[in-house]
């Protein structure tokens, strides 16, 4: 399975790029694109408001979440 962590990149917390196995910057769109292509493992993409977001899929500890602080 795939890790992936979002950055953080904006105040409010948004993940505007991911790192995915051993690319640390990945566009969110392209992560996107990536995940529904089945090219990412142990993700899933999540639309909201329209755009999509690429949260792991948690095994239900916070550790584990997209957006775990590093």
């Amino acid at each position: 399975m795939t890790e992936v962590i979002g950055n953080n990149d904006r105040l409010s917390g948004r993940c505007e790029s991911y790192r995915i196995g051993s690319h640390r910057h990945v566009l969110r769109a392209t992560a996107v694109r990536k995940v529904k292509q089945g090219k990412v493992s142990g993700a899933h993409v999540v639309t909201v408001n329209g755009q999509g977001n690429v949260p792991d899929n948690s095994e239900g500890y916070k550790k584990d979440n997209a957006n775990r602080d590093m």
